[in-house]
């Protein structure tokens, strides 16, 4: 597929993407007038927003000629660079807001520091024991063991772990920058490498003890590899060992995202079209994954996820009732459906633009918010294209398999508007909008402020929807 190298993120995006935000914010500010959105998270919003957007705008232009190994550099310097000095700031900036280095509310967060420190003291090789004894899940052991490893080299020096985040998630940019130059040509991964750079998401989670930037890195790890093993000429066992590892340690992070991974690859393999790779090749890594796959589906990650699927018809329903019923919940949250969440399930989560008790954290965030609500105009342009201009969905099975089977389950439960659990597919997200980007003819740019206008009604009815069902609207 031939891409055009003139091909770059417009100003004329960028411009009409920031003032969205600030019609937006005047907008919730004047109708919702008794729960303005606080001046500090206002300040975090405008930088979120006006950041992305400008640099988005003037390093795809600038950055268009570099050659490859130099680019590449670039971008992981440049992304390193912003993850660690976000990661300092946020350190200091919790402090002095909570009176700890965590974020606001802090559960999980805690528990990934508290429970490794208690690992790193007896033994990383007693953590199954102590998780045992404290009925810890196995799909939540991956992070305390990364981190417990990490203080028993370094000592229990909280910010060490979000330095790590942050060499992760540069890398993470160089990765998906190989996905999508193999799938999709040089200029959607120069587009999708300079996104995930600067996308406000990524950076803020490098400064969490949470889980999410590991998993995430994993989850784009598994996920080039096994493009890589697919596309490849000849099949070598050393090519197959990464994605096996990786794909088997993922159960220990997210049973149901470890085995939507393994739904993609192997949908992929059957799926996919020739000019990808022969039947030999595909029966020959079947076999593979058939034997890792034994070990990896048994005992108490099989159990885990026959659970999962059993639950799967009521548990969305059970759960928003329970999220309706709780204190300072909000009482329509029970009229949320799969019917609701799915059509919306690319373009969500949505931004919080009035002041609500109990949630700083999505305050923080809402520009990042808003930037994942517009980018998300170039990632159904991707696939458009992809499905019916180009037609070449079969060489892109494991890619749309993933985020297809991922965001569907999603969309069934009760984190379909939860940012966290949208994560792992936000890396592949960005590389359809890197992709999407590309392919803005005349009559589809026609379509970008009628989109935006859509947006922002929705947007503005979620604002509602959150005071109205806790009775502040």
């Amino acid at each position: 597929m031939q891409i055009s190298k003139d091909t770059y993120f417009s100003k004329f995006y960028s411009q009409k993407a920031i003032v969205l935000y600030f019609i937006l914010l005047l907008i919730c500010s004047a109708v919702f007038i008794n729960r303005v959105l606080p001046f500090i998270w206002i300040i975090s919003g405008v930088l979120e927003i006006v950041l992305f957007f400008y640099f988005l705008n003037y390093l795809s232009k600038k950055w268009i000629h570099l050659s490859e190994k130099i680019f590449l550099r670039r971008i992981f310097i440049t992304a390193l660079i912003i993850r660690v000095c976000y990661v300092i700031f946020s350190y200091f900036f919790y402090l002095k807001m909570t009176g700890q280095p965590f974020e606001f509310s802090a559960g999980d967060a805690l528990f990934y520091h508290n429970f490794p420190s208690e690992i790193a003291d007896v033994g990383l090789t007693k953590a199954f024991i102590l998780a045992k004894n404290y009925r810890i899940d196995i799909s939540d052991m991956g992070q305390p063991l990364v981190v417990a490893t990490l203080y028993t080299i370094f000592g229990k020096v909280i910010i060490i772990p979000r330095i790590l985040n942050a060499i992760l998630s540069s890398w993470m940019c160089i990765l998906l920058y190989r996905f999508a130059n193999r799938n999709f040509g040089e200029m959607a991964a120069h587009n999708t490498a300079i996104i995930a750079m600067l996308l406000p998401n990524f950076i803020y989670y490098c400064g969490l003890h949470l889980k999410e930037t590991n998993m995430i890195f994993l989850v784009v790890l598994f996920m080039e590899r096994a493009d890589y093993v697919l596309r490849g000429e000849k099949i070598k066992i050393s090519t197959l060992i990464v994605p096996v590892l990786v794909g088997a340690f993922l159960f220990f992070f997210r049973t149901v995202l470890a085995a939507s991974l393994w739904l993609a690859f192997f949908s992929a393999l059957i799926f996919t079209s020739r000019k990808v790779g022969g039947w030999k090749k595909r029966i020959l890594v079947v076999f593979w994954f058939l034997i890792a796959a034994f070990f990896i589906f048994s005992g108490k990650i099989e159990k885990d996820l026959g659970d999962y699927w059993s639950a799967s018809s009521n548990n969305q329903s059970i759960n928003m009732k329970s999220r309706a019923d709780r204190k300072g919940g909000n009482t329509l949250s029970e009229k949320g459906s799969v019917a609701i969440f799915a059509p919306m399930i690319l373009v969500a989560p949505f931004p919080t633009f009035v002041n609500v008790d109990g949630q700083d954290n999505q305050m923080y965030q809402n520009g990042s918010y808003v930037v994942k609500n517009i980018m998300a105009f170039f990632v159904i342009m991707a696939l458009l294209s992809i499905i019916f201009i180009y037609k070449t969905y079969k060489y892109h099975v494991l890619l749309l398999a993933f985020v297809a089977s991922y965001l569907g389950i999603i969309s069934m439960s009760s984190f379909a508007l939860s940012e966290r659990f949208h994560l792992p597919t936000l890396p592949f997200l960005v590389l359809l909008a890197g992709f999407g980007i590309t392919q803005i003819n005349a009559k589809r740019k026609k379509l970008f402020i009628p989109y935006l206008i859509l947006i922002a009604i929705v947007i503005i009815g979620w604002n509602w929807f959150k005071l109205a069902g806790r009775g502040a609207a």
